[in-house]
């Protein structure tokens, strides 16, 4: 009798001790399933900011074919549409160590910016009337947090990127030269990845410390573009 019940103990100890995983069961910090997904608001406004065309041989503050961007916001593509942030793993994993956290937010083609785009002379004084821009776009948004660390106080993007589904760009008046186009381009483009950075880290500050990210933050710490195919490049 006690040979049996000897080996009926050995049987439960080998199958009730270690259940059988049932597949990824990450949750974010705020409690939110890896596979679920909140609303990002695609009505925003952008500070001023300034981009700087290649330096002549000449050395000059404000190079030709430099200007800001004013008055710049993002607007959804019809009324109460949104973004849809999706936490898709947290740390630790083999790829995330802990207190890391990847996402995607899926942005709606028809999302659109606007600006003014106000061309700089030499001395970064205004030159001429101010054009109206505008593009309309759709992209994916990948980025992985990091949680606070004793050289830092909230949850900051250290990796990041976006791939765009679509991008129209519209310019009022006469065509820009190529170069300038593209410089205007990148400059949007750059706008908006941060921008989204700034919504994402506000995002996961409210979730894992209840407070928002202060406006005057950089949402960023020890930034670089995340890989295309999405792993985390160290």
């Amino acid at each position: 009798m006690t040979t049996k019940i000897l080996l009926v103990l050995a049987v439960a100890l080998t199958f009730g001790a270690c259940p059988q995983r049932s597949g990824n069961t990450n949750t974010s910090p705020g409690g939110i399933s890896s596979t679920g997904g909140f609303p990002v608001s695609l009505d925003q406004t952008f500070p001023d900011t300034r981009a700087l065309a290649p330096q002549p041989p000449i050395t000059v503050d404000c190079p030709p074919g430099s200007f800001d961007l004013k008055m710049q916001t993002l607007s959804a593509p019809s009324p109460g549409a949104t973004g849809t942030l999706t936490i898709d793993a947290v740390g630790p994993t083999v790829e995330l160590a802990s207190g890391e956290t990847k996402l995607t937010i899926r942005v709606p083609d028809g999302t659109k910016y606007s600006a003014s785009l106000q061309f700089l002379s030499p001395r970064c004084k205004d030159v001429g009337p101010a054009r109206p821009i505008s593009a309309t776009f759709g992209f994916s948004y990948r980025a992985v947090t990091e949680d606070p660390n004793p050289n830092q106080t909230f949850t900051c993007v250290f990796r990041s990127r976006t791939d765009y589904t679509s991008f129209s760009l519209n310019v009022t008046g006469t065509p820009l030269d190529g170069a300038i186009q593209a410089l205007l381009d990148g400059k949007i483009k750059d706008q908006l990845l941060k921008k989204m950075d700034f919504q994402v880290a506000d995002q996961m500050n409210r979730r894992t410390r209840n407070t928002p990210l202060p406006t005057d933050s950089d949402p960023r710490c020890e930034w670089k573009e995340l890989s295309p195919d999405g792993t985390v490049n160290r």
